[in-house]
């Protein structure tokens, strides 16, 4: 049985295959995000984007870099990156905020600040860092809508330092503007 996560990110993605994805940011970039939007949306270029010295992102991703997918490290909080995205995925990345110096605040602030059409957000439920009502507030402030919202059951629990994840959830948010 798949976990939660990657059953949400596959679902989100299969709804926008018909939405000519040609460019996709994968922000927070590892091997499930990249190994589901390549085989979800396979004429797409990817930009897989990596904190800058996340050896652990960068050992996890390196075997699957082809010409479609093109490695960055980026701090997205400090720059969002340049140019414009059919896609950005954010696959269990605000969670991950702190452990780089920054809030998730900031962090999802400079996610949606990235010119795209569409938004694929998925976390942890009982992550105590990420606040799943801001995320509403903010598409409701920008006018964002959220066309999708999965809620699945981790099959297995995942145990991190200060949380069980017992459930995810996921977001297919459409840059209304």
């Amino acid at each position: 049985m798949q976990k939660g996560h990657v059953v949400i990110l596959e679902n989100l993605l299969n709804l926008v295959t018909d939405k000519k994805i040609f460019k996709v940011l994968d922000a927070g970039s590892g091997r499930t995000s990249l190994e589901q939007i390549t085989a979800i949306l396979p004429d797409s270029q990817v930009d897989a984007v990596i904190y800058p010295g996340d050896v652990r992102k960068l050992k996890g991703i390196k075997p699957l870099l082809t010409e479609q997918i093109r490695l960055l490290e980026w701090d997205i909080c400090k720059t969002p990156p340049e140019g414009t995205y059919d896609l950005v995925v954010a696959h269990l990345l605000l969670g991950e905020a702190g452990k780089f110096g920054n809030g998730f605040r900031d962090l999802l602030d400079k996610l949606l600040m990235i010119d795209s059409r569409y938004y694929i957000i998925i976390d942890y439920v009982e992550d105590p860092t990420v606040e799943e009502k801001v995320i509403r507030e903010y598409c409701s402030k920008k006018q964002y809508e959220i066309v999708e919202e999965i809620y699945e059951e981790c099959s297995e629990p995942q145990v991190w330092k200060d949380f069980t994840g017992y459930h995810n959830f996921g977001y297919l948010i459409q840059n209304s503007l």
